[in-house]
């Protein structure tokens, strides 16, 4: 049976969904077909007995597009900007991370010459040159502007937490020094986790007309005269006007046509993703609630107890997340990471294991579908070639990363569509 809708949202991800009810605000007919049961993608969160887990530790940035969007929008779930508490980790001793006036004059982690350079260096980074830093890698940027190995050091650890990558001879130094930028402005972490966030685009695009199916895994798209048909591999055949692929690189790839697969091809090259080693632990209460940021200087360790500011732990309880950042070299294998995290926790925050209630550890969490490099361009719709199909997803277009880019490029695709659907 061949069904009849003005735009098909293939992917249920944060990219789709912001797509479908853009669409369907604007009185189209929509469909979302998602291959799982749940949607949301890598915004999906666990609950553990009360504890909220998401895939780490996932924050909006308040200056970044998705935030204003979803802002813009009345998307906005609740949350809480935090108050950053943290202490460094560098050649084995433990100094304050300076996040402020009193914690800079105090902390042991730069000298007083440091210090100078230091906040020289945050008093110049609104004007830092993003065009040039486009075109170099973070690790060439920081040893073209920041001589002192220990200050740069210290930048690179800065810029991997901002970008949440830490192959930093690869990725792209606007990318990292924008996202740092847009820290100055503060983060938010979002309450229950960013399930709520899903729930909030998925229950307004539903609340706009959209139809949302779990379960459904499309086989192909072609074309069908000025309309398009979508085959799922049940058997159903959905007949629209526009089409969004809202899906990471390869399964885009195996749903175009073969011209069009192969323009795509060209423009990705090698596209490599971006992954971490993540360590999740509930605890019955923080140990030392003056802790709730730790940032590896020489080691790419993270670590943030998101429950101190956001709702997503039962009351009293602690959720923390502990990142190591892959760099893109071989490494360690899955169990020394994790004893490396969990080496860190013992720094911060002494006496953990005593009120661990769970642990959940993923060596390989993905992050962003294509690490962004100097002189690959980010792939657009009309790189397709094959009109009334448009692209979504945080590695199509070039606003934003991570999250960012999923909400803007959805929004994008879905006012295409929405306008193109109208001209059928």
């Amino acid at each position: 049976m061949q069904r009849k809708t003005d735009v098909v949202v293939i992917g249920g991800g944060l990219a789709g969904l912001m797509a479908a009810l853009t669409t369907a605000r604007a009185g189209r007919s929509t469909l979302v077909l998602e291959r799982g049961e749940a949607f949301g993608g890598r915004a999906q969160t666990q609950d553990w007995n009360g504890f909220q887990l998401n895939l780490g530790g996932h924050a909006l940035y308040k200056a970044g597009p998705g935030y204003t969007l979803l802002r813009d929008l009345n998307l906005l779930p609740e949350g809480a900007e935090p108050k950053p508490k943290g202490l460094t980790l560098r050649e084995g001793r433990l100094n304050l991370l300076p996040v402020g006036p009193l914690s800079m004059l105090s902390t042991g982690l730069l000298s007083w010459k440091e210090k100078g350079a230091f906040l020289s260096l945050m008093g110049r980074l609104s004007k830092v040159d993003l065009r040039e830093a486009a075109g170099l890698t973070c690790r060439q940027w920081l040893e073209r502007h920041i001589p002192d190995p220990r200050l740069r050091q210290i930048m690179d650890a800065t810029l991997r937490t901002n970008a949440y990558a830490g192959d930093l001879n690869r990725l792209r130094a606007s990318t990292a020094l924008r996202r740092m930028q847009q820290s100055q402005k503060g983060v938010f972490y979002v309450h229950g986790g960013w399930a709520r966030l899903v729930e909030r685009l998925a229950r307004t695009a539903e609340a706009e007309g959209a139809t949302l199916k779990g379960g459904q895994s499309v086989a192909g798209v072609e074309a069908h005269g000025e309309a398009h048909l979508v085959r799922t591999k049940s058997g159903e055949t959905y007949e629209a006007d526009e089409v969004i692929l809202a899906l990471p690189p390869a399964e885009t790839l195996d749903l175009l046509p073969a011209p069009a697969a192969s323009r795509l091809r060209t423009v990705l090259g090698e596209a490599r993703a971006v992954t971490v080693s993540c360590l999740d632990l509930c605890l019955s209460r923080l140990p030392d609630q003056a802790v709730n940021l730790g940032l590896g200087i020489d080691d790419p360790l993270f670590m943030v107890a998101q429950s101190e500011a956001a709702h997503i732990a039962p009351e009293g309880a602690a959720l923390v997340h502990l990142v190591r950042y892959h760099e893109g070299l071989p490494g360690e294998g899955p169990a020394a990471m994790r004893s490396q995290l969990e080496a860190f926790m013992d720094r911060l925050q002494p006496g953990w294991r005593k009120v661990l209630l769970h642990a959940r550890f993923l060596p390989s969490a993905p992050v962003a579908s294509v690490l962004d490099e100097p002189g690959r361009r980010r792939p657009v719709s009309e790189d397709l070639g094959l009109p009334g199909v448009h692209l979504a997803g945080d590695w199509v277009g070039e606003v934003g990363w991570l999250a960012d880019a999923s909400l803007a490029s959805g929004h994008r695709a879905g006012l295409a569509a929405a306008a193109m659907a109208a001209c059928a």
